[in-house]
């Protein structure tokens, strides 16, 4: 064991190279072993550090999310097209996620996530976000963003136009998952497309309890829509069920879109029906 001492108020920022006291001259197999625990204490405002040259790159004080990409795929059908992404290590070594999502002709975008839960810890917490630079209107499972300015669409001649849009994201609410919202302040000035206050966004997410080596689906919807819409309306019409076999979404019609189900099915397939 060796411990070491840093002078915080010094170091500031940037690189720093130091070896622990004590330095051992000797090797080891790192897959003999199953952890490597650090035990820090400081005082004063909290570090924000990286230590490298222990088999990996160790982050303290932000929250670095580890993770392997097994595969990815890309498919798409018309104008309907599916992307997925099969990470393994997901914040756990034991610990897997598979994400799809689906971005349909009207602009709709479904986002599934199946996580299996590590065995090697008891405790999980886990759900889905999306974030807005400003909110309007809640419900009890969704989310409407304040117009975030004019964007490109396309339009009925082959071209694009600018058109103002809010984002409505609904999450699959089973039993046990609850959704919750967040106001971040931040102390930095991020630029937004409104002009908007810089100084803080908004977090909104589901969440549920998870236990240790369990598999569960998450599911959610972003539907963007015309500015004079109601989005308690649009939130109405959005049905998501989602578990362990297939995801089906439905969303009503709004504006000029017409009704349209959309299913993930477990070994991949995936089906838009309009």
């Amino acid at each position: 064991m060796a411990s070491q001492a840093l002078n915080w108020g010094v170091l500031k920022a940037g690189a720093y190279a130091r070896m622990l006291a004590d330095n051992h001259d000797f090797a080891f197999p790192p897959s003999e072993f199953d952890a490597l625990k650090l035990d820090v204490k400081y005082e004063g405002v909290r570090p924000y550090l990286h230590l490298r040259d222990l088999c990996q790159q160790i982050d303290l004080g932000d929250q670095a999310l580890p993770y392997t990409v097994e595969r990815a795929r890309v498919e798409q059908h018309g104008h309907d097209v599916l992307g997925e992404v099969v990470f393994n290590r997901y914040v756990a070594s034991d610990a897997q996620l598979t994400r799809r999502l689906i971005l349909t002709a009207e602009g709709y975008l479904v986002i599934c996530d199946r996580w299996s839960a590590s065995a090697s810890r008891p405790r999980w917490t886990a759900g889905q976000l999306w974030q807005f630079y400003a909110l309007k209107e809640r419900g009890q499972d969704w989310f409407c963003s304040e117009d975030d300015g004019a964007f490109q669409v396309p339009d009925d001649k082959g071209e694009t136009k600018a058109v103002a849009r809010r984002m409505l994201v609904k999450y699959a609410t089973p039993v046990g998952t609850e959704t919750f919202v967040e106001q971040v302040d931040q102390p930095y000035l991020a630029p937004n497309p409104k002009k908007r206050p810089q100084d803080k966004f908004f977090t909104t997410g589901s969440r549920r309890a998870v236990r240790a080596g369990e598999e569960t689906t998450f599911a959610q919807v972003v539907v963007p829509h015309a500015l004079d819409q109601d989005p308690q309306a649009i939130a109405v019409g959005i049905s998501l069920v989602a578990d362990a076999e297939h995801t089906e979404v439905k969303v009503g019609p709004t504006g000029s879109h017409a009704p349209i189900q959309i299913i993930l099915h477990r070994d991949g397939r995936w089906e838009i029906m309009r």
